[in-house]
């Protein structure tokens, strides 16, 4: 991969549809959290650096041990409205960046893949979403992240969440790259999401992902 990506992790939250009072990205598979696997991937992808963002002390202490090393940190950020607001402050202007979310690792040829498009904004679609706010594209594709974003190609400022965001870049953004299953926030999805990760991550598969079973929608 020959252009350099900076990639932003959100980890905060406290899994409060799963009834869990601490990160979803602490969940584990394997005996390794779930921002560990992330990270992993991520470095695989060849993505540096990586900061993964936590809104709580406790948490980002528990993930610095787990996962900080050459080109990752671990920043217990002061918690922000939406983590669009994050990604904007922290994305340089100047660059290209990949937003990811902790809980939901990816193979590492689904992160490396987002660069391979010459495109603006590069989005993911997955088959199904429980996110409150979804993000469509306009065939009404569902979008998740990860997201590859070149700051100066797009317009971020005066944006302050991804659906808004992605209704003023559309025009320039990519769709192509399909991943499958959506991430998680509830216990059924929870347990789809770990037979996806053992028919990918484990098995190292690309394209595992096309035999999975949907979610119950």
């Amino acid at each position: 991969m020959n252009e350099a990506v900076k990639a932003i992790v959100v980890a905060g939250g406290c899994g409060r549809r799963l009834h869990l009072r601490r990160p979803k990205s602490s969940l584990e598979l394997e005996g390794r959290s779930l921002i560990w696997w992330t990270v992993k991937s991520l470095r695989d992808a060849g993505m540096q650096p990586i900061d993964v963002f936590v809104d709580d002390a406790k948490w980002a202490d528990v993930f610095r041990r787990q996962v900080c090393g050459p080109g990752v940190r671990v920043i217990n950020d002061p918690g922000y409205s939406s983590t669009f607001i994050l990604f904007r402050e922290h994305c340089p202007s100047n660059g290209t960046c990949l937003f990811a979310y902790g809980h939901a690792p990816r193979l590492p040829q689904h992160y490396s893949a987002l660069v391979t498009y010459d495109a603006p904004l590069v989005a993911s679609v997955v088959d199904h979403t429980s996110r409150r706010h979804r993000i469509t594209g306009p065939g009404g594709e569902l979008l998740e992240p990860p997201f590859l974003v070149r700051p100066p190609s797009v317009r971020m400022q005066g944006i302050s969440s991804w659906q808004d965001f992605f209704r003023a870049n559309l025009h320039d953004a990519s769709l192509k790259l399909h991943i499958g299953l959506g991430e998680f926030n509830f216990a059924q999805e929870w347990a789809a999401y770990q037979a996806y990760l053992h028919q990918t991550l484990l098995s190292g598969k690309p394209g595992a992902e096309e035999v999975l079973p949907r979610i119950p929608t």
